[in-house]
Parts: C-alpha cells; sequence; structure tokens
C-alpha cells in the first residue's frame, strides 16, 4: 500500500469516527431533551384520601381531600383541591367546628415516567370555618346565660406543598403529601399544617 493511499484511509477512519460521534452526540441529546417535551397518554389525574389539618394552638382536624388535575404538559399542570376537616369542641355539651377549603393552582412534577414520582404545587382560594362561640343572655330573673351561637368566617388561603406519588399500575397509584396553609383575613391570620394520604388515578 503506497504512501498515499495510506493517507487516504486514515482520513476516510477518522472522517468515520466523527460521523459516529456527532450521531452518538445527537442521539444522547435527543434522550435527554424530548422527554421534557412528550406528552403522556393520560391527560387528567385525580386523587381522593384522608386529611390531618393541625392549626396553631394544637387544634387538630381530621377530614377527606379530593383534587383533580388537568396535564398542561408532561410535567406541569393544573389543579382543582377541596377539602374538609373537622372535630368536636367540649363547651357547653359536645359542638361540631369544621373547616373547608376551595383552592386551585399549578402543579409541578419532577418526572412522569417511574414508579415514584414527586411533585409540588401552589394553590391558592378560600377557606371557611365555622366554630362555636359563647354569647351571654339576659335571662328574666335578671341574670346572664351562657348559648353557644355558629360563626363562619371566609379568609384568603395560600398553601404551598408536596408530596410522592407511588404508582402501582400505570393508571392507579398511592399519594403522601404534606402542606403549609396560610388563612388571611377577619383581622386574624392563621397557620395550618396538614398532611394526607391516599389513592390517585390517571385517565383520558
Amino acid at each position: 500500500m503506497t504512501t498515499a493511499r495510506i493517507a487516504v484511509f486514515i482520513e476516510s477512519t477518522e472522517r468515520g469516527q466523527m460521523k459516529l460521534r456527532l450521531c452518538l452526540s445527537l442521539s444522547l441529546m435527543l434522550y435527554i431533551v424530548m422527554p421534557m417535551f412528550a406528552q403522556s397518554d393520560t391527560k387528567y389525574e385525580g386523587s381522593a384520601g384522608y386529611s390531618f389539618l393541625r392549626e396553631e394552638f394544637s387544634t387538630n382536624r381530621h377530614g377527606w381531600v379530593l383534587s383533580f388535575t388537568e396535564k398542561v404538559g408532561n410535567r406541569v399542570g393544573i389543579e382543582a383541591e377541596v377539602g374538609g376537616n373537622y372535630r368536636k369542641a367540649t363547651f357547653l355539651g359536645s359542638q361540631n367546628d369544621f373547616v373547608h377549603s376551595i383552592l386551585a393552582g399549578p402543579q409541578f412534577k419532577l418526572r412522569n415516567d417511574a414508579k415514584l414520582v414527586p411533585w409540588g404545587h401552589a394553590l391558592v382560594g378560600i377557606t371557611l370555618d365555622n366554630v362555636a362561640r359563647p354569647l351571654f343572655v339576659a335571662t328574666p330573673s335578671g341574670g346572664s346565660s351562657i348559648v353557644p351561637i355558629r360563626a363562619t368566617n371566609v379568609r384568603f388561603g395560600f398553601q404551598p406543598g408536596g408530596g410522592i406519588d407511588y404508582w402501582l399500575s400505570p393508571r392507579f397509584g398511592i399519594r403522601l403529601g404534606a402542606d403549609y396553609r396560610r388563612a388571611v383575613g377577619n383581622f386574624n391570620d392563621r397557620d395550618f399544617f396538614r398532611l394526607q394520604s391516599g389513592i390517585v388515578v390517571r385517565f383520558d
């Protein structure tokens, strides 16, 4: 083999290696980038479960939470959530009080193609609490007595939080989450901490 042929052979080999490296680089870039734009087969998610709500001053309530999410991207969705938490207060017998919430906002996921999926959300909306308060009423004898009255307060709610979904199948999983809630209004702002556990489903 002459020197010229050897040079041509080496040059063609180097070009082949460069093309191979370029193809591998492009393939790696597509592998990383495409999942960010790809859409999953299901567009909606719904969840239902148990909710534990702890208010400041050590007030605990138990209840439920429901949420619905429409995906607008593979890792982003718009979530709507409603919930209710209840307790029995010892005041002139047993009085029920509750906190209801209606919230909505964006939901984010780190990934959407694994069994264990971390997520976060930032929700805003309204909260309603209904509690019994004492009222002093005058009696015909000139004294007074205490009777309970119901008072409902409506506040603006801000609730950031997050959790994990563990998918037992492509469409059914278990959800765990925790949130901080700030309720603002009526010259009496309140802070809450909430835990939730339940099921989550995907559907078209």
